[in-house]
């Protein structure tokens, strides 16, 4: 899929763009048109409009599993709650961020 053409690729890190591209080819198939897509409170949300009770809670499962992948890298990862802001990272994004806000001060 051509991630420079999509809105949503601004939205959120590459580690989840494997589980969006699986929801917009299920959503595709069954005609379900997206709303939007995007980081909320460190975790994945994917809107669409008017999906059947079989996609709904297929989106519902992949926006909680979304608490457990990197937004960065797509390793294993976790919420961390002890930041400025809720994000979804494993322990090696979520250092390398913790070096690139310490330089920046």
């Amino acid at each position: 899929m051509d991630y420079k053409n999509r809105k949503w690729a601004e939205c959120v890190g590459i580690g989840w763009r494997p589980m969006i591209e699986e929801l917009i080819k299920i959503c595709k198939a069954q005609d379900i048109q997206i709303m939007q897509v995007k980081e909320k409170l460190g975790g994945l949300r994917f809107y669409v409009y008017s999906p059947s009770k079989g996609v709904r809670q297929l989106i519902w499962a992949v926006e909680k599993h979304s608490y457990c992948v990197c937004e960065r890298c797509g390793e294993q990862g976790k919420l961390r709650e002890d930041r400025n802001w809720l994000k979804t990272l494993c322990d090696s994004c979520n250092e390398s961020d913790g070096k690139r806000l310490n330089n920046e001060l």
